[in-house]
């Protein structure tokens, strides 16, 4: 009798499988460019954006950064660099495979609005690039983000697997020059086009899944500027009483500047899980920064 449920049970899941309907593969393999220059499917960018990233379904996560995600779920797809090890090798070749492996379950559940789930899904929706420098929106709560992660499922999920030059496998992906990185100068709105609104906002806003660790609220250059001029670090977390997120004509002993450093003085270097700041972006916040923060 146990026997027989389980392959009810089996085969009712089976028939549940969505259908992820034909490919268009010229659209499958459209580019767009992070604010650092990498290079992403528009797939492979939702996915990013909406389920890996610093957190949920990616193998550097663990403990609380898991948002519930089973362990070993993991949908790791960011481009190889020049610098990759062997690790960032194996978990981009293992996630490309997971994902090609759930891809009907994950359209199911994408398609009925039950992932990304709750807070763990409210992230920052990020201005990506084509090469033309036209800006993209990628959103997987709309129905063309949806759409376009359908068809990206539909085609195999084809990666950019790494920017030229970095120690990508042979069939992994398509390698792709890395994009003109955004300058940034002295004033808060390159700042906000550069950093905060890019990879720091796909995790920092008000109600996203960091939101009770922290008050920072990057949806906005307003919000921005709210948040982090003049106030006090979280009162919980990694970082508590750690100081002031920006210290106007003081960038040495702001905490922005101090998190954005490869050895923070509380918690994890930022952002989390991405490559680091570029020097020149860098040098511009703190040019920001020293003249007063100004808006």
């Amino acid at each position: 009798m146990r026997v027989a449920s389980s392959l009810v049970v089996a085969l009712a899941l089976i028939g549940c499988k969505a259908d992820l309907g034909t490919c268009d593969m010229n659209a499958a393999n459209q580019i767009v460019f992070g604010s650092d220059g990498t290079p992403f499917t528009d797939g492979q960018a939702l996915v990013q954006q909406s389920c890996a990233g610093a957190f949920c379904h990616v193998s550097t996560a663990t403990a609380d950064l898991r948002k519930g995600a089973p362990h070993g779920l993991d949908f790791d797809v960011n481009p190889l660099t020049t610098t990759s090890q062997p690790l960032q090798v194996a978990a981009l070749q293992n996630g490309v495979a997971k994902i090609r492996e759930e891809a009907e379950d994950m359209w199911g559940e994408i398609e009925e609005g039950t992932m990304p789930p709750g807070a763990a899904g409210n992230r920052g929706v990020m201005t990506w690039t084509r090469a033309d420098k036209t800006p993209v929106l990628l959103d997987i709560h709309t129905d063309v983000g949806k759409q376009t992660v359908r068809n990206w499922l539909a085609c195999q999920a084809p990666i950019v697997a790494g920017v030229t030059g970095a120690p990508v496998p042979a069939g992994l992906g398509a390698v792709v020059p890395a994009g003109m990185v955004a300058t940034a100068t002295g004033t808060f709105k390159s700042i906000y086009d550069t950093l905060l609104g890019g990879s720091c906002k796909a995790c920092h806003i008000a109600g996203g899944p960091y939101a009770s660790q922290t008050p920072l609220d990057f949806t906005s250059e307003q919000t921005s500027l709210a948040t982090l001029v003049g106030k006090p670090a979280s009162t919980t977390g990694k970082c508590s009483g750690r100081g002031t997120l920006v210290v106007a004509g003081s960038c040495q002993t702001s905490l922005l500047f101090q998190k954005l450093q490869p050895t923070p003085v509380c918690g994890e270097s930022m952002p989390f899980g991405g490559p680091p700041v570029a020097a020149a972006t860098m040098t511009a916040l703190c040019a920001w920064i020293d003249g007063g923060a100004k808006p």
